[in-house]
């Protein structure tokens, strides 16, 4: 798939330097909204690729060849591997989620170390992350849990819905329940509260706001870790540690 990939951007590149002159990014921008007059532009910039622009929309990256009029979706990797498109797409989430509303999420731990999750309940390396994160015992770190949309009346709602209306001394308890994926004791309900589901949606509001459909995705620091990168994150936790 990514030889297939870099032949499309290939043959891409062979495409656009036939022109000599290309449009400027407010050009581009107006070019692209003109031809795909339905898709919403965040916004629009220069790509590796003389003639190609990148396109930010609803948390997504694509590339535009204003000449040709021609929409592109892929990946644009370097010679050692590494995805240009993956790194532009942190990048772009990182920035978005800067301004994420306090009220939004619910924080465990009480470390400088200001860690945005994404999380989902069913989602088998969020419970990894989970566990590595428990096994660190949370150390300088605080955690702020967004879950992504999740089914009202499922298990995995009622465990979210829980931790979000667990009082700060039993949010961790509440988070193991989260992953624990096991049945109440019989007689037992899940803890709710009155602006349990109203947070619930908030989160998932705002995950679909930034585009966010992987998980876990974790922000910190000006940095977007997506998945668990267990060394990328170690790294960064650690460096960002050492500086506070």
């Amino acid at each position: 798939m990514k030889a297939i990939l870099r032949a499309g951007f290939s043959l891409a590149a062979a495409l656009l330097c036939a022109c000599s002159v290309y449009p400027t990014v407010d050009e581009a921008k107006d070019e692209f909204k003109s031809t795909f007059k339905k898709m919403p532009v965040d916004r629009v910039e220069k790509s590796e690729l003389p003639g190609l622009y990148e396109v930010y929309s609803g948390g997504k990256l694509f590339y535009f060849a204003p000449e040709q009029k021609l929409m592109l979706f892929g990946e644009m990797y370097t010679t050692a591997g590494q995805s240009l498109t993956q790194a532009k797409i942190g990048e772009y989430i990182t920035q978005r989620t800067l301004n994420i509303p306090q009220d939004v999420g619910v924080t465990v731990g009480d470390g400088p170390v200001e860690v945005t999750g994404f999380l989902d309940p069913d989602c088998g390396h969020c419970a990894q992350a989970h566990d590595w994160l428990e096994k660190r015992d949370y150390s300088g770190v605080k955690l702020r849990v967004v879950f992504m949309p999740l089914q009202p009346g499922s298990m995995s709602y009622a465990r979210a819905q829980q931790f979000v209306c667990s009082p700060p001394e039993l949010r961790r308890e509440a988070l193991r329940e989260v992953y624990s994926h096991e049945d109440p004791a019989p007689g037992r309900h899940f803890l709710t509260c009155p602006g349990g589901a109203a947070q619930l949606a908030k989160e998932a509001e705002l995950a679909k706001d930034l585009g966010i459909e992987g998980t876990p995705t974790f922000v910190a620091k000006g940095q977007t870790v997506l998945g668990f990168n267990r060394e990328r994150l170690e790294a960064l936790l650690s460096t960002t540690s050492s500086t506070n």
